[in-house]
């Protein structure tokens, strides 16, 4: 009889185990998500991300004005924004940029961390590719030569996985380019 117990004991030990390991496999994934959702909300949210992505939206036409106040610093900053500011504020050395340049290379390091943060989650596996279709318009939009200014800085200056993400990218969409190009002239 005492084997039987022990057995019993032995089993319901094991049951209670592989709970324990499934309920915090679960929580762990929980906590994924949530991190992952509030990386999201924050780079949808964040006023530089707004801009950021509105400024690779940008087509031209009338220059497009805006106040920006620069975190920490009290002084607002009017920029005048057009495409040829975009691009002298990405490629000159940062001691060399007027207030409106600063501003707009600070927006753009803004978007790009916060592209760096979400695609760590990304790589890690907190969510999957198909939660990244949000963000498909503007990593199209990227990938014009419009954007080859901003692909640029971005490939440079992103210190974590946003650069060979943005490279893998590029060269996906090229391949399906040229797979769509064979395919029509098939």
């Amino acid at each position: 009889m005492t084997d039987e117990i022990q057995t019993i004991v032995q089993i319901l030990g094991l049951a209670a185990i592989l709970f324990a390991v499934w309920a915090w496999r679960k929580d762990r994934a929980w906590k994924r998500t949530k991190a992952a959702t509030e990386l999201h909300d924050r780079l949808s949210q964040s006023r530089e991300c707004q801009l950021a992505m509105f400024m690779i939206d940008y087509r031209g036409g009338k220059a497009y004005e805006f106040d920006y106040e620069f975190p920490k610093l009290s002084e607002k900053v009017k920029v005048t924004y057009d495409k040829n500011k975009r691009k002298s504020a990405l490629s000159k050395p940062y001691d060399k940029l007027s207030y409106e340049e600063q501003a707009i290379r600070y927006i753009f390091d803004t978007y790009i961390g916060h592209l760096d943060r979400l695609f760590y989650c990304y790589n890690k596996k907190y969510f999957g590719q198909n939660d990244l279709i949000f963000f498909k318009r503007w990593l199209d939009s990227l990938l014009e030569p419009a954007c080859d200014d901003v692909r640029t800085y971005a490939r440079e200056n992103s210190p974590g996985l946003f650069a060979p993400f943005l490279v893998a990218y590029e060269t996906y969409h090229q391949r399906r380019i040229e797979a769509l190009a064979k395919a029509t002239n098939s």
